[in-house]
């Protein structure tokens, strides 16, 4: 067993060598990698919803039709205005996804297939990618899959509606 000074020198040298760690990884891109290392779940900012003014975005191909996915909404007395579907291949083809960025318009935003390049893209490949590299500039996003793939399926799109900021915020207003 070690005394109080022992300790307090062993807890110094932890954090020095730790905290040079995770600078390495931040500079390197693999800072993700750090925090599952060390089992830290790093929790998002923290934003305030405003159920009458803030939407889900429902971004990508559904497995069904569009009506059976709004019925699943009304079962879960979530105001049909409140949730915008962008499904349909050229529109999402056309959308200005740089808009998203930033934007205080959706709360949330649920992400199926959806084409490989898009409008307002940048130099970025794809939407995906360019959200995982900077996930605090997007509303909440949760990519729906089944199979190992992106998919939306009236079964994962209820389990995500009901984990998003905007469900939470709902007995708020």
């Amino acid at each position: 067993m070690y005394n109080a000074k022992q300790l307090s020198e062993i807890k110094q040298k932890i954090i020095r060598k730790i905290s040079s760690e995770v600078d390495r990884a931040n500079e390197d891109g693999l800072i993700e990698e750090i925090l599952e290392r060390y089992g830290i779940v790093f929790e998002e900012t923290s934003i305030s919803v405003n159920t009458r003014l803030m939407k889900i975005l429902v971004f990508g191909s559904l497995a069904g039709k569009k009506k059976d996915f709004q019925g699943v909404l009304t079962r879960l007395d979530i105001n049909l205005n409140n949730v915008e579907f962008i499904d349909d291949y050229s529109e999402l083809k056309r959308y200005p996804v740089d808009t998203l960025r930033f934007s205080t318009k959706y709360s949330d935003l649920l992400i199926g297939p959806i084409p490989h390049s898009q409008t307002g893209m940048g130099d970025n490949s794809s939407l995906i990618a360019t959200i995982k590299s900077n996930p605090s500039e997007y509303p909440r996003v949760q990519f729906l899959e089944a199979n190992n793939k992106l998919k939306i399926t009236k079964t994962n799109f209820e389990k995500a509606i009901i984990s998003t900021r905007y469900f939470d915020a709902l007995d708020e207003y």
